[in-house]
């Protein structure tokens, strides 16, 4: 079920006025941030740019630190208090060593696919919402 307020706190939620309009007319959900593009930096240097697929970890509603204006850290205070989860893959391109090494540290940013550069990333890109027929 999304959020009450995600129209409120996602700031690009105006440009979806009719996804969102036409999907609730259908009874169907509709996800402001699957498939967004970010962009994740790691504490060796390296950057590399991934879709937001779900919520977490641990916490599913910290609007603060999603899309807080500040540098306010995740709420959670798991796993050293972990904001985002990588994939497999984010991670190998990260060059992290380990399935799960809590060691590493990233900072990560929501940007526009126009401005997602070339890259592996690019190889398989999501678009489907969350729901599908």
């Amino acid at each position: 079920m999304p959020r009450a307020n995600r129209t409120l706190v996602v700031p690009w939620a105006a440009d979806y006025r009719s996804e969102l309009a036409a999907a609730a007319r259908a009874g169907r959900p509709f996800s402001l941030l699957k498939n967004r593009w970010l962009r994740i930096g790691a504490n060796n240097g390296r950057d590399c740019y991934a879709q937001w697929e779900d919520s977490g970890p641990y916490v599913y509603d910290d609007a603060a630190y999603v899309f807080g204006a500040s540098d306010v850290g995740p709420r959670s205070r798991r796993a050293r208090n972990a904001g985002i989860d990588v994939s497999p893959a984010v991670r190998d391109c990260l060059g992290f060593a380990g399935l799960n090494d809590d060691e590493n540290v990233v900072d990560w940013q929501f940007v526009e696919e126009r401005d997602v550069p070339p890259g592996p990333w690019k190889r398989v890109v999501t678009t489907r919402q969350v729901f599908w027929p």
